[in-house]
């Protein structure tokens, strides 16, 4: 059976499942409703046209008619045929924003060289989320081999508690780096509790 879907234009010949034969060059086709629409020719010469919309589920057989086609071969094997309807299509060709793509690719870019400087794959699961979370909060937050540090200044060291948080010496103490790990550490507390 010819696809509906790439055929629209096309001169054919419809057999229903109550043998009724309807000729008629394909208008459209609904994938989605299973409706097949043919546009038939007027026995007038008038500008007017006769539309009949049938379900595919109705059709038994779908032949395509060689209307401006090539003919058949001489021993009575059929040729591929041309039709003229598609032989003069050329598909359209858009211009590209190359500024808008330059755009996206060099987000992209940003967002992976992002990724690759906050991921640390030596870290635990629990170390990373907790660097994810200090990373939102704080300015400066970077990895040193499995430490976090914060601002310059804090290091916080497996296995990521609170108190695994030192200071650099002379640098005060920052209680909001403590809430945020301490935070974190409850909650998984509480989620294993299942409150």
């Amino acid at each position: 059976m010819v696809n509906l879907e790439q055929s629209l234009g096309l001169k054919v010949k419809v057999t229903t499942i109550l043998d009724n034969t309807i000729t008629g060059t394909i208008f459209a086709y609904s994938p989605t409703s299973q409706l097949l629409t043919l546009q038939q020719d007027t026995p007038s010469k008038s500008d007017l046209a006769s539309y009949r919309i049938i379900k595919t589920e109705f059709l038994k057989e779908l032949q395509v008619i060689p209307n401006g086609a090539k003919g058949a071969a001489k021993n009575g094997k059929t040729k591929a045929y041309q039709f003229s309807s598609f032989s003069k299509i050329q598909p359209a060709v858009h211009a590209l924003d190359e500024a808008a793509i330059t755009a996206k690719v060099a987000e992209k870019i940003k967002q992976c060289e992002l990724a690759l400087k906050t991921t640390n794959k030596n870290a635990s699961s629990e170390g990373q989320e907790i660097f994810n979370k200090l990373y939102k909060t704080l300015p400066d937050v970077k990895w040193i081999g499995t430490d976090i540090v914060v601002l310059g200044e804090v290091k916080i060291a497996k296995p990521y508690f609170v108190k695994d948080i030192s200071n650099n010496a002379g640098a005060k103490e920052n209680p909001l780096i403590a809430r945020i790990v301490g935070g974190y550490w409850l909650d998984q507390e509480n989620s294993k509790k299942g409150g």
